[in-house]
């Protein structure tokens, strides 16, 4: 009697690990497919936000030129065009010699 008890306990104790490890590759697959989600959509919001990131450095530098800005050699501070001094970091700023167009 104690055999047959032994063995109904063997066979249980095989019956939950194989449920145990099915259950546990189940979750690890899952896991798998939540990360693989992540990054997919990770690398899709990063190629979005570096497009977008070079366009408004574009537009910033489209900006600059219409305004005349003066970039300060010292520190890259932009400065209004009747600037004598960065407004950032104090040094005497170069004025860019400027063509005057022939009329």
């Amino acid at each position: 009697m104690e055999d047959r008890a032994l063995e109904e306990r063997e066979q249980e104790i095989e019956r939950l690990t194989k449920q145990l490890d099915h259950m546990e590759q189940e979750l690890l697959e899952k896991y798998c497919d939540v990360g693989r989600f992540v990054l997919e959509k990770l690398e899709r919001e990063n190629k979005e936000i570096d497009q977008l990131t070079d366009q408004v450095i574009k537009v910033k530098k489209e900006l600059v030129k219409v305004k005349g800005e003066i970039r300060c050699p010292y520190c890259y501070q932009y400065n209004e065009p009747e600037s004598i001094y960065c407004n950032r970091c104090g040094k005497k700023l170069e004025k860019k010699k400027r063509e005057v167009a022939d009329d």
